[in-house]
C-alpha cells in the first residue's frame, strides 16, 4: 500500500504544471518550462528555466520544510557551500503544499569511477561538517510547525529515530532478535551517547547528496535530513563513513581531521557508525533495493559487532 506522502506525490505529479503555476507567476517566472527532477522520499523536484534563469522548485508532501530553510540559513552563516535559497513559502497559502526556491546548481554526484574525485568530496565534506558543527542549537532533532526542537535529548532523539527510519520486519530478515537487542543496547540505550548541547547537522550528508560543478570545479552540499539537524556531531561523521568507499571515507577523515578527537568522540563515532550501517541496511531490505548493498551493509554490521 502506498504511504499518505507516496499519495500525494502522486496527486502532485498529475498536474504539477498547475499546481507550480502560482508560484511562477509570484517569482518572475511565468511561461518557464518546468520538469520533473529526481524527487526525494517526501518532495517533489521540478526544474523551471526560463530564458538563462533556472530554479529548482521543491514541493514539500509532509510539514518539515521548515527544517531544511533553517538547515540553509545555518550553513550560510557557517559559509559552508550550498545552493542560494532564493525564496520560501510555509504557509500552504499560495498552493496547499510547502515550497522552496533555490538556485540551480549545474552538477552531478561526484562518479565512483574517479578516487581522486571521491577523495575530494570526502576532504571538502569533511571540512563542511567541521564549518557546520560550530553552529550550537538550543535543541535537539528537528523543528516542528510551531518551530519548536522536538526532543529535549540526543538519546531521545536516537529512539526517535530509531523508531521511525528503522524496520524491525526488515532486520529480522538477516539478524537474529539477540543481535537486534545488542545493536540497541550499543546505541539508543547506551547513556554513553548523550550530549549536553546540539550542534548543527546535516543528518544525511555522504556522496549522494553533494552536487559537483565540473564547470566551477566546486562542491556543494544539498537535502539536509527533515527529521534530525540537530544533535551530536559525531553522528554525521558515522554517516558520512558507512560504506562511502575507501577514497571519500579516507577524504572524510582528512578533512574533518578525525585523530583530532578524543577518545570519547571517537567512541561515539564508532557506536553510531553501528547505528547507522544497520539503518541504511534495513532501508534498503524494506524497500527491496541493492542486493549487492544489503550484503555490504550487512558484511559491514557484522564485522563492526565483532569489534566490540
Amino acid at each position: 500500500m502506498a504511504s499518505k506522502w507516496d499519495q500525494k506525490k502522486t496527486a502532485i505529479m498529475k498536474d504539477y504544471a498547475a499546481i507550480a503555476d502560482k508560484v511562477l507567476d509570484l517569482n518572475g517566472l511565468k511561461g518557464a518550462r518546468l520538469r520533473p527532477l529526481k524527487s526525494g522520499y517526501v518532495n517533489i523536484v521540478l526544474l523551471a528555466t526560463k530564458g538563462s534563469t533556472k530554479r529548482v522548485i521543491k514541493i514539500s508532501v509532509d510539514d518539515k520544510l521548515q527544517n531544511e530553510v533553517y538547515w540553509y540559513a545555518e550553513a550560510k552563516k557557517a559559509n559552508v557551500g550550498t545552493p542560494k535559497l532564493i525564496t520560501y513559502d510555509l504557509t500552504e497559502k499560495i498552493i496547499p503544499y510547502k515550497y522552496m526556491i533555490s538556485k540551480y546548481i549545474d552538477g552531478k554526484p561526484p562518479s565512483w569511477d574517479s578516487r581522486a574525485l571521491q577523495y575530494r568530496a570526502g576532504i571538502f565534506t569533511g571540512k563542511a561538517l567541521r564549518k557546520l558543527h560550530k553552529r550550537r542549537v538550543n535543541g535537539f532533532g528537528s523543528l516542528n510547525q510551531d518551530n519548536k526542537w522536538s526532543n529535549k535529548t540526543w538519546i531521545e532523539t536516537l529512539k526517535y529515530i530509531r523508531g521511525f527510519a528503522i524496520d524491525n520486519k526488515a532486520a529480522l530478515r538477516v539478524l537474529r532478535p539477540k543481535q537486534i537487542e545488542l545493536i540497541d543496547n550499543l546505541t539508543v540505550y547506551n547513556k554513553e551517547l548523550e550530549v549536553k548541547s546540539a550542534r548543527l547537522l546535516h543528518g544525511d550528508l555522504y556522496s549522494q547528496n553533494l552536487l559537483y560543478a565540473n564547470r566551477l570545479n566546486r562542491f556543494f552540499i544539498i537535502d539536509p535530513s527533515y527529521y534530525v539537524i540537530a544533535g551530536d556531531p559525531m553522528y554525521d561523521v558515522a554517516y558520512s563513513m558507512v560504506e562511502r568507499g575507501k577514497g571519500f571515507n579516507a577524504g572524510v577523515k582528512y578533512g574533518y581531521d578525525i585523530d583530532s578527537l578524543t577518545e570519547k568522540e571517537q567512541y561515539r563515532i564508532k557506536m553510531l557508525g553501528i547505528f547507522q550501517t544497520f539503518k541504511d541496511m534495513t532501508w534498503y531490505i524494506a524497500n527491496n533495493d541493492s542486493k549487492v548493498e544489503i550484503k555490504k551493509l550487512h558484511k559491514s554490521l557484522l564485522e563492526r559487532l565483532s569489534s566490540i
